[in-house]
């Protein structure tokens, strides 16, 4: 599982650290910052008072829809039996329960539920997030 996780990790990194990035320069460009380099503050401060702050909102945003597509991409694994199969996961219940969906369709259904809730729940969140941090967008003029 360990494995699965830091290949999932490496993989997704790059579509968050590119949002950190171009929203640290969205950052860094506005007026307050540079008022700050104006009154004699130095970078690592600036930084940690001003840009981090700021441009943490679309992070966590961004951070929140990659976990639902983690979770996706795990139970898919699972699904196709390459996951951990020391571990109980509801890729692998749906891949189990293949064999008795005539008999016994609950079997997949509940699984498959579980994936779908918790994937809109995490993707509802990350939409919270976004209408929390960022109240002007979305509005209507």
């Amino acid at each position: 599982m360990l494995i699965i996780v830091a290949i999932l990790a490496i993989t997704m990194w790059p579509g968050v650290a590119r949002i950190v990035r171009a929203e640290s320069m969205r950052v860094a460009q506005l007026g307050y910052v540079e008022s700050a380099r104006a009154a004699g503050f130095h970078g690592p401060r600036i930084l940690w008072s001003d840009v981090i702050p700021n441009a943490m909102p679309p992070v966590l945003v961004a951070t929140s829809m990659t976990v639902g597509r983690a979770i996706l991409i795990e139970s898919g694994l699972a699904y196709l039996g390459i996951g951990d199969p020391g571990n109980p996961s509801w890729g692998a219940l749906l891949n189990s329960a293949q064999s008795y969906m005539r008999d016994g369709w609950w079997l997949a259904l509940f699984p498959g539920c579980c994936i779908f809730l918790v994937v809109l729940a995490v993707n509802v969140l990350g939409d919270s997030l976004n209408d929390a941090f960022n109240p002007t967008v979305g509005r209507v003029k």
